[in-house]
């Protein structure tokens, strides 16, 4: 039992009480102004032929980037090569936003943000 209650006491839990802290995303596993967000197709599901869907995305040819724009202090989305789906044609304030925003998008093509 005392080595129960030493482990307990050895674990910390930190609370934040700025609203603005961000963390680093845990599906992308990055930090920094330019983050690749890589996606696949759901297995078993075919792929939704609404919306504009490139098939490189998946084989890596071309990439997503969730970039940060410092004039602006604003996320904005980006293809190494193609255009972006009007829906994502936006900015966002943080990085969390962009990402929930990709991943709605993607998920209902039957698309899924590939974990690294």
């Amino acid at each position: 039992m005392a080595a129960e209650s030493a482990t307990q006491s050895n674990h910390i839990e930190v609370k934040h009480t700025n609203p603005f802290f961000q963390r680093p995303i845990i599906e992308t596993k990055t930090v920094g102004n330019d983050r690749v967000i890589q996606l696949r197709p759901i297995e078993g599901k075919q792929l939704d032929s609404t919306g504009m869907v490139d098939k490189d995305l998946f084989i890596g040819t071309n990439k997503l980037h969730g970039i940060y724009d410092d004039n602006l202090q604003l996320w904005y989305v980006k293809f190494d090569s193609g255009k972006i789906p009007a829906p994502l044609k936006q900015r966002w304030t943080s990085f969390q936003q962009l990402f929930k925003s990709v991943k709605a998008y993607y998920l209902a093509r039957n698309i899924e943000i590939q974990e690294e």
